[in-house]
This record gives structure tokens, C-alpha cells and sequence, in this order.
């Protein structure tokens, strides 16, 4: 069975698709492979199992070797192999290309239990696959999550069935509330046993509904790696988020035939694009026409990679710039028009200028109560533009006037293109010279100390380590650069 984020249900049957040829394994691959503690059977899935076995029919193999053989061959995608060249660029070149996007899984987290051991069983024929084992599996789901948003890739978690997937809710909920892509995949007791409440059984289908982009039950082994497939694009597209695929013990020990999808079919899934001509049209007019605009960004701008449509933006129009916690790092924060964060943690000045504002500009923000504070008195003269993928997110708190339900990134590129056509005579100059005047007279405070004679507040070493090496190298720091900060700090 299936979910989406609507809660509608559709069954998962099996799907016509290409078959599979057996391809002769290398022999010193599969030896190797052998000589690492892996089997037979396992070997014969190693790394290509996908690309190898996408021609024609073949040779069965297990569910738990498709789960594998395909994470492995999303990775093949990206470099493939000579001896698979031909057959993997023939998959690129039928894949969509948010799919493409999601490539290159290098890396699971998990923790193995009785449900998901073929899976691990399979995994030690894994050539690059490195697998990180958390010490619960909570750890594992927050691993996963973090990962995919230092990497921009699609986090890729384990767990056995019963507890071990009840306790990746937690991380899950976390993925759905940020909109992080996630692809969570559980063991299940066998599918006889289902319902019968049988040892480690739980629903972790319906459980994750909640708190998941789409959640998968597999019927059929030869559907895994269409359910991985479509569980990766739904997962990176749109507004990122989480996918949970639970698998049944018995799939995963069933033997059945390769099928790697020529493409994917999700009815009713629309990835959000370009706006119309008529929204972007409303837009322009309603910049032109303010005097003080603010642009309110989230984490929806930083997910869609709108960083540099944001900036040459904010330097055709002279527009402020107030983010929200997930939306930090969206402009550089020495940028001149940058206000920082806004809401209850956030600067004086950037809740002061929202305030006043006359339009405001919500891209990738959600308007949440850390934010918005009292709804009623949140930014009661201001038009709202909102700029979002998820249509659920429209009007929810705050009643838009211009509602543009796109890409973030491709909206803004739009909106660039019509100033640079007709050209942008807006003036913010004045209202820029009021927030500069906020922002002397209520400065964020630097903790140059604390009420501890000779204590430093963590907010002055962070201070010191951005103004010695510059925000945008904070994470290139090594030995040598902590001592040059320390001494500077003493000296001070």
C-alpha cells in the first residue's frame, strides 16, 4: 500500500516494465567479494546489479539484493563503470532529472534487527555503499536528516521492524517539519503475519502517515526498485520531505526479477514549476508600487538552491532581506540589506522592519507562530506575496494577497527577467536609511563577556571566528586557524 501526503491510498501492484539478462559476474570481483564474507548470491548482486540486469530476462535474485543492487546502481549513475557505460546512460537518459538530482547514495545509516537482516546481508556485497551504524535507531533518522541537508542529497535510513521503526518517528517528524529528504526504509514481520500482532509487529505504515511525503508497503519483491525509484524523487522534489518504504521479511527473501523502471508514473504527483505570466506580472507591480518592501525568506529558499536568484534580486531592487531560522545562510548576514533573523529570536530591527512594512515577500517561509507571534497583529499594514511549493501552506496562518504556488528559485529568475525587460524604477533608499537607523540604535549584543569575570560567552568566540576568517570559510578552519582566534581572543 501507498500514502501520500494528503492521506489518499492507492495499492501497489506490480507494473509492467523492462526485464532482466543475466550478465556474467566477474570473477575476481565476485571472489573478492566472497573473500569479504558475502556469498554467492549476494556477489552476484555487487554494485551493477541494476544497470547489468536492465536489458533483458535473467536470473532471479532476492528482494534484499534489489534493495541494494538499486541504491548501488543510483550511484553507478553518476560514474558509471566502463563495462556499463552504454547501459547506464541509456538510464540517465530515461530517468526524469529531479531523480538524477537525487543520485549518488554513498551512505546509510542504521541499526540491524531480525526483519531488515537480509537487507545487511545483502550490504556486505556492497562496493561503495558505506554503511554508519548508529547506536539507536532515533540516531540513525537524525543522521540521515543531517546528512541530506549538509550534503543536498537524499538521507537513506535503516531499521528492523516493531520498536526499531517506532523510534525512527521521531527523526521522520523532524525531516517532515524542515523539509528534509529522507528515504527511511524498515523491515516488516512476514506478510502472513501482518495484522496478527505477531513478535516486533507494528504498524509503521500507518504510524509514519502523519509525518511523511508518502509511505510505501511492499507486496511484491520485483517492486522495490520502482518503490526506491519513486521513493527518491518524491522524496528530493517539491517541497522535500520524508518517504518511508516498509518491507516485509518474506519480500526480502523472495527470489524475482530484476526490473529497473524505463521511468517513473506517479498520477496525480505535480512537481511545482514557473509561475505563470499573470503572477509574475501581479508581483513586479506590487514592488514597483511599494515604498517599504521586506522579503521574508525560509528554508524553502535555501531547499530550492534560490541563494543567487535571492541575491541579484535583492541588488536590482535594493530590497531588505529578513530570514527565518531554516532560511539563515540564503543571503551572506554582512550583506548590506541582509536584516538577520526575524520572529521571537530574532533582531529588533528585522521584526521592527516587518512591521512597518508595506509588502511583504514570503519565499519559502511557511509563516510559523515563532514568527508571527499574535497572527492578528503580525505585519498589519503589509500586502503578502507568497512564494511556495506546497499549495497546503497558502493562506494557512496569513491570507496572501498574491499566492504563487512555483519553484522558488525558477519564480524568482522569472521576476529577474521581467525587471531586467522592463526596467525597475523603484527607490527603497529612505527605507533602507530608517532600518540602518534601527539597526545603530538596537544592535544585536556581541557577549563580550558574562557576569563570570574571565568567562566567554559562546556567542563572542563565534563573533571572533567569522570577523578572523570570514563567514564564508567558518567550516574550512583547521589547527593552525583556532590558535590564531584563541590568541586573538586572550589579546582582547
Amino acid at each position: 500500500m501507498s500514502t501520500s501526503r494528503d492521506g489518499t491510498r492507492a495499492t501497489e501492484t506490480a507494473r509492467k516494465g523492462g526485464t532482466a539478462r543475466a550478465v556474467p559476474e566477474d570473477r575476481a570481483r565476485a571472489a573478492r567479494a566472497q573473500g569479504n564474507g558475502c556469498g554467492r548470491k549476494t556477489a552476484r548482486a555487487f554494485r551493477t546489479v541494476a544497470a547489468r540486469k536492465a536489458a533483458g530476462e535473467g536470473e532471479e535474485i532476492t528482494g534484499a539484493e534489489m534493495v541494494i543492487g538499486t541504491l548501488e546502481a543510483l550511484d553507478a549513475l553518476l560514474e558509471p563503470a566502463p563495462e556499463d557505460h552504454a547501459i547506464l546512460l541509456r538510464l540517465r537518459a530515461e530517468m526524469p532529472e529531479s531523480l538524477l538530482e537525487a543520485l549518488g547514495v554513498e551512505h546509510v545509516f542504521g541499526y540491524p534487527g531480525g526483519a531488515i537482516m537480509p537487507v545487511y546481508d545483502a550490504l556486505f556485497g556492497a562496493r561503495k555503499l558505506q554503511h554508519i551504524l548508529s547506536r539507536h535507531e532515533q540516531g540513525a533518522a537524525h543522521m540521515a536528516d543531517a546528512y541530506a541537508r549538509a550534503s543536498g542529497r537524499v538521507g537513506v535510513c535503516f531499521a528492523t521492524s516493531g520498536p526499531g521503526a517506532t523510534n525512527l518517528i521521531t527523526g521522520i517528524a523532524t525531516a517532515y517539519m524542515d523539509s528534509s529528504p529522507l528515504v527511511a526504509m524498515t523491515g516488516q514481520v512476514a506478510s502472513h503475519l501482518i495484522g496478527t500482532d505477531a513478535f516486533q509487529e507494528a504498524d509503521i505504515f500507518g504510524l509514519s502517515c502523519p509525518v511523511t511525503k508518502h509511505s510505501y508497503l511492499v507486496r511484491n519483491a520485483e517492486d522495490i526498485p520502482r518503490i526506491l525509484c519513486e521513493a527518491f524523487h518524491i522524496a528530493r522534489t517539491g517541497r522535500p520531505g520524508p518517504v518511508l518504504v516498509d518491507i516485509p521479511k518474506d519480500c526480502q527473501l523472495r527470489r524475482a526479477r530484476f526490473r529497473f523502471p524505463p521511468k517513473l508514473d506517479l498520477p496525480g504527483y505535480r512537481v511545482p514549476g514557473k509561475a505563470s505570466e499573470e503572477e509574475i506580472e501581479a508581483i513586479a507591480e506590487a514592488i514597483r508600487s511599494s515604498s517599504r518592501p521586506v522579503l521574508y525568506v525560509g528554508g524553502g529558499a535555501i531547499s530550492a538552491n534560490a541563494s543567487e536568484a535571492l541575491l541579484r534580486l535583492v541588488s536590482r531592487t535594493g530590497i531588505p532581506v529578513a530570514m527565518t531560522l531554516m532560511g539563515l545562510g540564503a543571503i551572506p548576514r554582512s550583506h548590506p540589506a541582509s536584516l538577520g533573523m526575524l520572529g521571537m529570536h530574532g533582531s529588533v530591527y528585522a521584526n521592527r522592519a516587518v512591521q512597518e512594512s508595506d509588502l511583504l515577500i514570503a519565499a519559502g517561509a511557511r509563516f510559523d507562530d515563532r514568527v508571527t507571534g499574535k497572527v492578528s497583529s503580525f505585519a498589519p499594514r503589509a500586502r503578502v506575496i507568497h512564494i511556495d511549493a506546497d499549495p497546503a501552506e497558502h493562506s494557512k496562518i496569513v491570507p496572501a494577497d498574491i499566492s504563487v504556488v512555483g519553484d522558488v528559485r525558477l519564480v524568482l529568475e522569472q521576476l529577474l527577467e521581467r525587471f531586467e525587460t522592463d526596467r525597475f524604477a523603484g527607490d527603497v533608499s529612505a527605507w533602507r536609511a530608517r532600518i540602518e537607523a534601527w539597526k545603530r540604535a538596537h544592535p544585536l549584543p556581541l557577549g563580550h563577556g558574562s557576569r563570570k569575570p574571565g568567562c566567554l560567552s559562546p556567542r563572542r568566540i563565534i563573533e571572533e571566528i567569522g570577523d578572523t576568517l570570514g563567514w564564508e570559510r567558518l567550516s574550512e578552519f583547521g589547527e593552525e586557524s583556532r590558535y590564531v582566534i584563541l590568541e586573538k581572543i586572550l589579546k582582547k
